[in-house]
């Protein structure tokens, strides 16, 4: 179905679990150019996206879900 690149848990001064990453054009932090980062089959607010990028606010579901 797809793969796994990460968990999610709370473990700081945050509202709710969640995953931070971050996408560049070199391997050296802080080199390079930020990535845009899109998403495929996902759903948010219960509405089914065939690729885009999770906007702020919208609960994200599996495709899978319903």
């Amino acid at each position: 179905m797809g793969q796994e690149i990460g968990l999610c848990g709370d473990s700081g001064n945050t509202s709710e679990p969640h995953l931070h990453f971050h996408l560049q054009t070199s391997p050296r932090l802080g080199e390079g150019e930020s990535l845009p980062v899109q998403f495929t089959n996902y759903r948010a607010n219960g509405v089914l996206v065939e690729r885009g990028e999770p906007a702020r606010g919208k609960v994200i579901s599996s495709s899978a879900n319903g």
